[in-house]
């Protein structure tokens, strides 16, 4: 089984940034353990910071989420936030209900794979903001090959069932998570 990773950052490479404490049962990476060319903390934190600046792009007032993948040269292959499609009127009343939201929102991850062409996307990384993807998200970026995960250490309550799934399946098909804390996109 893969682990999923919690990236503590050096606060003289990222100019101060404030590390919370490590989750139960999680490895821990220092940055020097990750001296290899297809990761590095500098291009995680940039990738994380664009996923955060799409996911500001959603309509929807409640939950913005942004999602990029790239490629292992850092080329980015696909963006994608939360929203309605693009043939929705995008009415203020459908964010009233949230059932009926529910039903029509299209994840920032599902629109990724719809703006991708599917052979780009085998072996990327995916980033992702405010949070890791979806049970059912999880199940759709492993479908397309994805090689691993980054995103920041944010699991609200509400959804942690299905947050839980999606590490799940990341955890049985070998794919690696990496978690930043949320203040080091701050710097």
């Amino acid at each position: 089984m893969t682990p999923f990773r919690y990236i503590y950052v050096d606060k003289e490479e990222l100019g101060g940034c404030i590390l919370p404490a490590q989750f139960p049962g999680w490895e821990k990476y220092e940055t020097t353990d990750l001296f290899h060319k297809t990761y590095s903390v500098k291009w995680d934190l940039r990738f994380l910071r664009l996923a955060k600046e799409i996911a500001s792009w959603s309509s929807d007032p409640s939950t913005k989420v942004g999602a990029v993948a790239v490629d292992k040269e850092h080329g980015i292959i696909a963006t994608g936030y939360n929203g309605f499609s693009k043939k929705n009127l995008d009415r203020p009343e459908d964010y009233q209900d949230r059932n009926r939201k529910l039903m029509q929102m299209i994840h920032a991850e599902e629109n990724l794979l719809l703006f991708a062409e599917k052979t780009r996307l085998k072996h990327c990384t995916v980033y992702t903001y405010p949070f890791i993807p979806c049970g059912t998200c999880a199940a759709k970026l492993l479908q397309v090959d994805i090689d691993r995960i980054v995103t920041i250490d944010n699991f609200p309550e509400r959804w942690i069932d299905s947050f839980n799934c999606g590490r799940e399946q990341f955890a049985d098909a070998g794919v690696i998570v990496d978690y930043y804390p949320a203040e080091c996109l701050n710097v």
